[in-house]
């Protein structure tokens, strides 16, 4: 990952402090990477470079001596600001193990190697290991010498999460198949070794397991508390009463993962302060809840003794994997244990025995069995001699027997398919237990086969077996569900395609293995995204534009019928399609127009019929990339390349990557089209769901370019977002939006104004001001404005967005989390925020009438935000029905299609002064 982020840089490297003015060759290099002229923007450029925090260097293998301008602060306590001298002396920065590698490196540039890479870690002088990428590209000069300049990055924090992870996936797969875990009767043992490996894993100085108990006094038992701090698991007894903590016992009972940061100033935590916390020592806890059967049976407790600490998603996702893996090792404790009761004698499980849904029979030998045959024996014996002795009245029912009639038939006879296979050896070879054993049987008069569990238990006398217990259970419904589980991990739910996730996986071996072989045997990623589908969307409603993909599943199968390909629903409307043996430009051409002529038939939508057409990327492996990344983007940049000139088919070539150039310049003429005019703003309204009347008027930007014609704010805001033009962009809107509101207090008093606030804004200060002083100047009160934030931006930016948007808060601002539940803040998180709401992501309000699944979402949301305190707003509401629907759930404020599509300005006096408070059964779309 760091080197792929190292190769990204040189499309516009950036530096910490100073340029090299006395290296022409190197600013001659950085300007034409940048394609910034050095001498006028000299200022701009250092900026640029520094705010990434990369290094330059330049390296000539004729004099063997290295001059690196760095930005990387782990160079800042070996040789401040600059370091230049003889490369033997900057290896020996360089820890042993990597050595080898960054002397390959410098040897492919002793060869006149185009260009280089290489990733390894340095020791600084406080002994800290640090994790950096370089890559370099070699410089003919006009004197006839070559020389090497590239960029160097410290991606210590990337690689340290992706070890991080892989612990973790590791420790879990090593717990999951260890025997402790998996094949223990005592839960308790399985449950400490987890508790201890997970703890290690963790970093954490405690970690317990609690469990519910009811009498005599609603309590949580400590049933293990293993002490890392001094390797050993504590011996005295402990409960939690809930009289004694009933604020912690209410945050637990609603079955979601606690993450404490700071156990003493947490509110949680307040009833622990007095005597727990401190006789622990506990700083931080994080607690998770544990299930048995769909119950919550307890809690399992991680505990850090350091200081407060933030639980990232990676721990958390650990922490709650350990505890499923603990509740197995329960469900199995506990069936183990029942199975062995049912094995001691007959008679005390006659009743059980009997009234069992289950088939359960009891086998007796005669003559009797010895153990020393060899297994094929034992069966052949076991043929002859083994006869049903007792039954229940469901193996009866199961064999088509009278229950008088089954005590002494053949067992041969009457379960043929018991010595079909491996079961009957495979249970010899287990000395004579088998355990769930899970096997496929077609029952009488049954057209598919079922998935059963066999257990069978042997009775051993004198060295001879003289009888057996066998159980059998339907387990065909739970192996449909886990085959439904891995449908939904792997498979897009809406097409029954592939998803991301598993079309990376599938290439990514492929071509693992075509690498690793040597074949190097040409195959073909092809990229789709379908052009006129958001005109669908937009005039039809998100219904007709889930239709058109799933109708797109039958028409890439019917192209790639007789075809070794893949194909995957990527996002949205953007497809992927892999052909394992298609290695030829022809042949990818072909691909990709019969694809583009499956598509040529219109498609049948609410009786109508719709055209698309599609763009489609084409990349070849290895020409144009040796890995699903590479490939991935040679595709999508033949794909945006395809969708420039009107959509078909595109083959990856090095000219494609104008098209970002361009993209980049129509970034570049931002300022200048804010100047022209050419930026406007158009209006959404919110309005209350109980009174039907407009509360607020969302802002949302659009650029009538003189060339391009209109573009979305999807088309341009992400771009901008990758520069400082999100500054200038961001405070045209928050200026244009706040004056608007302003002037409709004329005729709309106390209707307000919403404004998207970049996640890259989190992170100033400035904003603030800005936001104060445009209030002040305008007159228009602070309480009217709704400051719009995604959810993902609070989970990469948590410590310092909280402060800017405290700042905004103080200010009289309201904070709103908009596009709630397609990131992964809880709303535990979000109650420590200072906000007023959280707007419901449309793509689980658009199917709420048609999804139970979505509705419960949408209603549960509601509730528990309400419970926090907040207000919620419903966006995507395209019909009455909808509307309805979110009324019932008591929703404060929706927005969508069916109230109204976005509004020019010189619309919203229109909109505002016919629907101030329309009548709740006039709500219908304005168009």
């Amino acid at each position: 990952m760091g080197i792929a982020a190292c190769a990204a840089t040189t499309h516009l490297p950036k530096k910490l402090a100073g340029l090299p003015p006395d290296n022409p060759y190197l600013a001659t290099r950085i300007s034409k990477l940048t394609k910034i002229p050095f001498g006028a923007n000299e200022p701009l450029l250092q900026r640029a470079l520094e705010a990434g925090g990369i290094g330059l260097w330049e390296y000539m293998a004729a004099t063997s001596l290295i001059d690196l301008y760095h930005n990387v602060l782990a160079f800042e306590t070996l040789s401040p600001g600059r370091y230049y001298g003889p490369v033997a002396d900057f290896v020996k920065f360089v820890v042993d193990e990597d050595k080898p590698t960054v002397l390959d490196m410098l040897a492919q540039c002793n060869l006149g190697t185009k260009q280089v890479t290489a990733e390894f870690r340095i020791r600084t002088t406080n002994t800290k290991i640090v994790w950096l990428a370089c890559c370099g590209e070699l410089m003919h000069l006009e004197d006839g010498r070559s020389r090497y300049v590239g960029t160097i990055t410290d991606v210590t924090d990337i690689n340290e999460r992706e070890l991080k992870l892989q612990a973790y996936h590791e420790a879990l797969f090593s717990l999951a198949r260890n025997p402790l875990v998996v094949d223990r009767t005592d839960f308790l043992t399985a449950a400490a070794h987890i508790l201890k490996q997970s703890a290690s894993e963790l970093n954490v100085g405690r970690a317990s397991l609690w469990q519910f108990k009811t009498e005599p006094h609603a309590a949580l038992e400590c049933k293990h508390l293993f002490d890392a701090r001094n390797n050993r698991a504590a011996t005295e007894a402990m409960a939690l009463l809930q009289s004694d903590f009933p604020v912690y016992f209410e945050a637990i009972s609603h079955r979601r993962t606690l993450a404490v940061g700071d156990a003493l100033l947490d509110p949680v935590l307040r009833e622990f302060v007095p005597s727990y916390l401190p006789s622990t020592g506990v700083r931080a806890l994080l607690d998770v809840p544990l299930f048995y059967r769909g119950q919550l049976w307890g809690v399992i407790c991680y505990e850090d003794c350091v200081g407060p600490r933030n639980w990232d998603a990676d721990a958390q996702s650990f922490a709650s994997s350990a505890a499923d893996l603990v509740a197995l090792a329960l469900e199995a404790s506990i069936r183990a244990i029942h199975e062995h009761e049912l094995s001691i004698t007959r008679e005390r499980h006659r009743a059980f025995v009997q009234t069992a849904l289950d088939p359960i029979w009891c086998v007796d030998i005669n003559p009797p069995v010895s153990v020393t045959l060899a297994p094929s024996e034992q069966v052949a014996l076991l043929r002859q001699n083994a006869r049903i002795t007792d039954a229940n009245s469901a193996f009866a029912r199961d064999y088509g027997l009278e229950p008088t009639a089954i005590s002494g038939t053949s067992l041969s006879q009457t379960m043929p398919e018991l010595f079909k296979g491996s079961s009957l050896p495979d249970w010899i070879d287990r000395g004579y237990q088998l355990i769930d054993r899970e096997l496929t049987q077609r029952g009488r008069g049954e057209e598919q086969a079922q998935w059963l569990s066999l257990t069978l238990l042997g009775v051993v006398e004198d060295g001879h077996l003289v009888r057996f217990w066998g159980a059998r259970r339907n387990i065909t419904d739970r192996k449909r569900y886990q085959s439904l589980l891995e449908h939904l991990a792997f498979r897009d739910p809406l097409t029954g395609l592939l998803n991301r996730q598993r079309m990376v996986a599938e290439v990514t071996d492929v071509l693992t293995r075509r690498t690793g072989n040597g074949t190097d045997t040409p195959c073909t990623l092809l990229l789709m995204d379908l052009n006129q589908f958001k005109d669908i969307n937009d005039t039809l409603g998100h219904s007709a534009g889930d239709e058109v993909l799933r109708q797109m599943r039958n028409r890439l199968e019917s192209v790639l019928t007789d075809v070794d390909a893949l194909s995957a629903r990527l996002g949205g409307d953007e497809f992927g399609i892999f052909a394992r043996h298609i290695g030829s430009a022809d042949e990818a051409m072909r691909l990709g127009e019969s694809i583009t002529a499956a598509l040529s038939e219109p498609f049948e939508l609410h009786g109508s019929r719709f055209h698309v057409s599609a763009s489609i990327g084409a990349a070849i492996f290895p020409t144009h990339g040796r890995t699903f990344s590479d490939l991935s983007r040679s595709a999508d940049e033949a794909m945006y390349a395809a969708k420039q000139t009107g959509g078909g088919t595109r083959l990856f070539s090095r000219s494609t990557v104008v098209f970002e150039q361009k993209k980049l310049g129509l970034l570049a003429r931002l300022p200048e089209a804010i100047s022209a005019g050419e930026l406007i703003l158009e209006f959404q309204p919110i309005i209350n769901c109980a009174t039907g009347k407009t509360s607020r008027m969302e802002a949302l930007v659009r650029w009538q370019h003189p060339e391009h014609g209109r573009l979305e704010a999807k088309d341009f805001v992400h771009k901008a977002e990758m520069s400082d033009s999100i500054r200038i962009l961001t405070r045209w809107v928050i200026d244009q939006a706040l004056r608007s509101a302003r002037e409709w207090q004329h005729y709309a008093p106390g209707v307000g104004v919403s404004v998207n606030i970049s996640p890259r804004l989190l992170g100033d200060s400035g904003i603030v001001t800005h936001l104060r002083d445009t209030v002040a100047d305008c007159g228009l009160p602070a309480r009217l404005v709704d400051l719009e934030i995604t959810e993902t931006s609070l989970i990469h930016n948590q410590e310092r967005a909280a402060l800017v948007l405290a700042d905004c808060r103080a200010a009289g601002f309201s904070i709103v989390i908009d596009d709630y539940g397609v990131g992964f803040c809880s709303l535990a998180y979000l109650r420590r925020l200072p906000l007023r709401g959280l707007k419901i992501d449309q793509s689980f309000v658009s199917k709420m009438t048609r999804n139970a699944e979505d509705a419960i979402i949408v209603q549960s949301t509601i509730a528990l935000a309400h419970n926090l305190g907040l207000t919620v707003v419903a966006e995507g509401v395209e019909d009455h029905a909808t509307l309805s629907q979110l009324q019932s759930y008591g929703c404060d404020f929706a927005q969508g299609y069916s109230i109204a599509m976005p509004l020019p300005k010189s619309e919203v006096s229109v909109w505002l002064r016919s629907h101030q408070v329309p009548p709740p059964d006039r709500l219908r779309a304005v168009r």
